[in-house]
């Protein structure tokens, strides 16, 4: 994984980019879980007489050997990829006024396969199969998911300090887009342990087939709220947000969400300053309506 961050002054105006890239591969162990070896009779044996493993730990009752299973070029590997970029541009019109912009694009991948050969324990369960259970034996499932997501937003601030009286607005436009996608493959029939590719398996699982779901989202904001402060004592707060999404229905897009606040800090009154018991009390009420977009793309 790696990050870099660049900024660039200009007069008033500030240029910042942050990207990040994080990115891993990993193998699982073959060996298989502790619990399949404690199932196993401490007599049976593992090696032959020249310390060859034996496919199977005991023949009477048929019981495979885990540790032959590990040697036969089994797969399990998982890939990711996840990268991020926000660009950022900030304006300073006066020192009350400020302009911030941001742009952010973010791609994400994550694959996975998983290879069983054909002489692997799960196939040969039975001593003498038919074959039509050996032309299925060996098995490959992939599975593949992506993620691509765009999103804007540009906020205009008012901030300003007289005397005991503080106060800071901010007004904001917001918009993102994100698309998924993610697949699943089960395929069976591959005879060799150096096959370990799915297009080489004769047939797909039997009562499976290849699934997958895709969906994409978008949503546009708009944000409104403000913070008032007297004496760093008292203060009230608002805010407004008017959001609008594909995941809601077709007939009613929009939606509108608000709060509003008000707190009291205790620790700032005279009576509280040479309190050693207590550093910071604050006594606070607020009242809002908020909402979610908890639906499936297709319910929309």
């Amino acid at each position: 994984s790696g990050s870099i961050n660049m900024s660039y002054r200009h007069n008033d105006v500030l240029f910042r980019n942050v990207m990040s890239v994080t990115s891993n591969k990993s193998f699982n162990s073959p060996w298989g879980s502790f619990a399949e070896y404690t199932k196993l009779n401490p007599y049976w044996r593992a090696t032959d007489s020249e310390g060859n493993l034996l496919q199977f730990a005991s023949n009477s009752p048929h019981v495979p050997n885990p540790m032959y299973d590990a040697t036969i070029g089994t797969l399990s590997r998982e890939t990711y990829l996840d990268f991020v970029n926000n660009f950022y541009v900030e304006y300073r019109i006066t020192p009350s006024w400020k302009v911030t912009g941001r742009l952010g694009i973010s791609a994400k991948r994550n694959d996975s396969d998983d290879f069983l050969p054909a002489n692997h324990s799960t196939f040969t369960k039975k001593m003498y199969p038919t074959d039509e259970e050996k032309s299925v034996a060996g098995s490959y499932t992939l599975e593949t998911g992506k993620n691509n997501s765009f999103d804007a937003d540009v906020n205009m601030q008012y901030n300003i300090s007289k005397g005991k009286h503080s106060l800071f607005s901010n007004a904001g436009v917001f918009f993102s887009e994100s698309q998924s996608r993610a697949y699943r493959n089960k395929a069976v029939g591959l005879p060799s342990n150096q096959s370990a590719d799915i297009t080489f398996a004769r047939q797909y699982a039997e009562g499976t087939r290849p699934t997958g779901m895709s969906s994409i989202q978008r949503s546009a904001s708009i944000l409104l709220s403000a913070k008032y402060t007297y004496d760093n004592r008292y203060f009230a707060d608002a805010t407004v947000r008017y959001n609008g999404s594909s995941l809601t229905g077709s007939d009613n897009r929009w939606a509108a969400s608000y709060s509003f606040g008000l707190g009291w800090n205790i620790h700032k009154e005279k009576f509280m300053e040479n309190s050693s018991a207590v550093k910071e009390m604050r006594l606070r009420a607020s009242l809002g309506v908020t909402g979610n977009e908890g639906f499936n793309t297709n319910e929309a």
